[in-house]
């Protein structure tokens, strides 16, 4: 009887090692998806600070123009 055993113990171990295989391929699958979902953002992000800077970059440039024209003031007083 001890191989039956065996075998019964050997049967219901790969049946637990199937269900915990299933779970496991679950979580890899939820992970992909929340990684992938993770990518979009950032490249969303991505488009938001290039369309921002490049709004932005007209205002920086006069900011250092008024700087460099201070600087220069500053310097022949």
């Amino acid at each position: 009887m001890g191989l039956i055993d065996d075998l019964k113990d050997l049967q219901l171990f790969g049946k637990a090692l199937m269900r915990d295989g299933k779970e496991l391929k679950t979580k890899l699958d939820r992970v992909q998806v929340e990684a992938s979902y993770a990518e979009l953002i950032t490249e969303d992000i991505k488009k938001d600070i290039k369309a921002y800077q490049f709004e932005a970059q007209p205002r920086i440039d006069v900011i250092h123009q008024l700087a460099d024209k201070i600087k220069h003031e500053l310097k022949q007083s």
